[in-house]
Formats: C-alpha cells, structure tokens, sequence
C-alpha cells in the first residue's frame, strides 16, 4: 500500500477512535508491506495492539481488516451457515467480539457498503477498540469492544453519522463479576458510570 493511503487512513481509524498518544509507526510499518490481489473484500493484517492509560480508564486499539472497497459488490450477506457460526463462536466465548461477524455486519450494511464503493481510495482499514473502565476504584470494571471502521474521505455529516451508527451497534459490553467478564448491557454500563 502507498504510504500516503496507509498515513491517511492510520489516521482516520486513531481519530475515529478519539484515543491519543499512540505510535503510529508500528501500523503504518504492517501496511507498507500490505498488497491486495483484489480477490476478496476483507484481508487480515497482523493487528498490533496499542494501550494507553489514563486516570480510571485503560484503551487498546489494532488494525484487524484492510478492506477492500474495490470488491465490496461482491461481498455477500451472510449465509446461514456463518450467522450460526458466528452465534455459536458468540456462545462459546461468552458473547466475545468476533472480528469476522463484524466483516459480516458491515458487509450487510448497504448504506455503508455504497459508501465504501464510491470511495475515491482503494482501501478502508477495520480496527477493534477496547476499553476498561471504573467510576471509582472499588466500582464495577467494565470492558467495552467495538469496531473502528476509517472509510477515507467521508463525503458529509450524514455519512459520518452512519458509520457511527453501525461501530455502536457493533459493540459489545463486559462487567467484572467474581474475577470474569460477564456479558452486560449498554443501558447498564451508562448507569453505573452515573
């Protein structure tokens, strides 16, 4: 990938993420040495992890996908073979986010997908966020993961807004209870963070 593309989109993907301080080198190293046959929508990079801390919260970011917006036509709605794949990966691993059903999320999505098809740029990156939390030292720790999509150039407000949209129905919700992270609720993490 040109280095201006993989600049551009580091770039879109850390401020999407509204998360600072991070080296930006390790992802733009990963992404000079990406090439894409154009044979598929979703590619998998080596997805190095980041984490910065900061007073009662503790964020980690990585690149999981390049995906191509050349190909997103042929991306398919998932069969229902992969949607039971994905629920029964979701089961096992306790409602665990799964950068795959994500993919398949995204790639049922037909306003974005049209979006990534009138991209002037080639490729859009996918990254993961995680997020621990706490109110107070002794309150609950929360764990939210979530998708970060970077679509370069997003033409307005609207389409920004609907990328917003989908990474926050793509999240998934965790509260410490006996040492584990149990599945939780948007609706009760605002509480608890109240």
């Amino acid at each position: 990938m040109e280095r201006e593309l993989a600049e551009m989109l580091v770039e879109k993907m850390v401020g999407m993420s509204g998360i600072t301080g991070l080296d930006k080198n390790p992802w733009l190293n990963t992404l000079d040495f990406f090439e894409s046959d154009h044979s598929q929508f979703a590619y998998s990079v080596n997805h190095s992890k980041q984490r910065v801390k900061t007073t009662g919260r503790e964020d980690q970011l990585s690149i999981r996908r390049v995906l191509d917006n050349l190909n997103v036509e042929q991306a398919q709605n998932p069969s229902p073979f992969e949607m039971l794949s994905d629920f029964v990966f979701s089961a096992i691993r306790n409602g665990a986010y799964n950068t795959d059903s994500v993919v398949n999320s995204l790639q049922s999505n037909e306003y974005i997908s049209e979006m990534m098809k009138n991209s002037d740029h080639p490729y859009s990156l996918l990254g993961k966020m995680t997020s621990w939390t706490r109110r107070t030292p002794r309150s609950d720790l929360y764990r939210i993961e979530g998708p970060i999509l970077a679509i370069p150039f997003v033409k307005n407000n609207i389409d920004e807004l609907a990328v917003f949209d989908w990474m926050s129905s793509n999240k998934k919700y965790f509260r410490e209870e006996h040492g584990r992270m149990i599945p939780s609720s948007k609706e009760e993490f605002v509480r608890s963070t109240k």
